[in-house]
């Protein structure tokens, strides 16, 4: 994302406010903010320069203004662990297509590669039978469930742990 993105970015953030909010957590009023999403470019940068996370904005061909997704790879840990979180989200008009399943195995190498990661991690509530089946799709395996794991929707979700792991995994970035 770039501050180019911006205003797209809260545009598609405000498609996910209003049609995918039973699966996204309540913003702080602060990020429906341009000066807000600015500092979180900069802020992204810096990660993705240090190789401790990605945050990736999906466009279609032909409509390069209209933001459609966002995939992201965060909460970095090195040492012994060299492993990650997959973050993805899809507009409501968009779902059902593949596209999420595309871009995802455009990302997954980065982690494996660049970043030499060990695990990719992926979570998903119950109720997602999306995302279930694209997590499926790309070979995440499920690790169990957490009670209670993330904020969503003003309500404490449970949530599927999957995990993908690199079967060709060398010692990297530490």
């Amino acid at each position: 994302m770039t501050a180019k993105d911006v205003p797209a970015h809260m545009d598609y953030l405000e498609a996910e406010r209003r049609d995918n909010a039973r699966w996204a957590p309540v913003r702080p009023a602060e990020q429906w903010t341009a000066a807000w999403w600015r500092k979180q470019v900069r802020l992204r940068e810096k990660d993705r320069r240090e190789g401790k996370g990605l945050v990736l904005c999906l466009f279609l061909k032909g409509k390069p203004g209209t933001i459609v997704g966002i995939a992201s790879l965060s909460n970095v840990v090195r040492g012994s662990f060299q492993a990650c979180h997959l973050g993805y989200s899809l507009r409501k008009e968009h779902e059902g297509r593949g596209l999420m399943t595309e871009a995802l195995r455009a990302v997954i190498p980065y982690a494996f590669g660049p970043l030499g990661l060990h695990r990719v991690m992926a979570n998903h509530m119950p109720s997602n039978r999306r995302s279930a089946r694209v997590l499926k799709r790309l070979g995440f395996r499920r690790d169990g469930r957490a009670r209670a794991y993330l904020r969503i929707a003003g309500r404490w979700e449970d949530h599927v742990l999957t995990s993908l792991v690199n079967p060709r995994w060398k010692p990297g970035p530490t």
